[in-house]
């Protein structure tokens, strides 16, 4: 759906909905990123920083979706891990994939990863919080240092970007993140999100 297909009545309403805010940092002409950065109180850097990251966020799900029907037609059957994690690996998004699967080995049951916000946000949930003992000071200056701000709880991870990057710099950062999170001695438990369950229901893998 292009941006001019969202149905919207005023000009407050249509630059305060998050969906064509992002169709418009996505396609928009000049007009319309003018219009959304006056709307918004951005500046024309952080304007552009939204623009790269939210075509990058669509480049990203375009192609995923290409590999995810690939993989349903040549290999359709879930490996166990798979079905624990209640999707396809291709359904997880690229940059933090790796990541998500390394986390879920070490005990933290992930329920959301990816990108977030206008796409200038990368996060990961876990259905319950156990990241406590993940030692996030010293990430924290680290990714300070290349100019991200990273917020660590209990149940979230999440980067915000201040500069462009692109794929292979944010699977990078991931990596580093999940490789300091402490192994639990346990893989995490099946994914309890509704979705989830449906995945393992067509299998007949309840």
């Amino acid at each position: 759906m292009g941006f001019e297909e969202l149905k919207v009545d005023s000009e407050e309403e249509r630059y305060s909905n998050e969906d064509y805010a992002r169709k418009v940092l996505e396609d928009g002409g000049e007009g319309d990123l003018s219009r959304l950065r006056r709307f918004q109180g951005w500046s024309e850097e952080e304007t552009e920083r939204y623009c790269h990251f939210s075509r990058l966020r669509r480049a990203t799900l375009d192609n995923m979706r290409i590999d995810l029907e690939r993989r349903k037609e040549d290999n359709p059957e879930p490996t166990a891990e798979e079905l624990s994690l209640g999707a396809y690996t291709e359904q997880i998004e690229p940059q933090v994939r790796e990541a998500v699967l390394s986390l879920r080995r070490k005990g933290y049951p992930t329920c959301y990863s990816g990108f977030s916000g206008f796409g200038n946000k990368q996060t990961v949930r876990l259905e319950e919080g156990n990241l406590e003992g993940l030692d996030a000071k010293e990430l924290i200056g680290s990714f300070a240092d290349r100019g991200i701000l990273l917020s660590i709880s209990s149940d979230e991870i999440e980067m915000t970007f201040d500069k462009e990057a692109n794929l292979p710099e944010i699977t990078e950062f991931w990596r580093e993140i999940s490789e300091a999170a402490p192994d639990q001695g346990h893989p995490a438990p099946d994914c309890r999100l509704g979705s989830a369950k449906n995945f393992r229901k067509r299998f007949n893998k309840t």
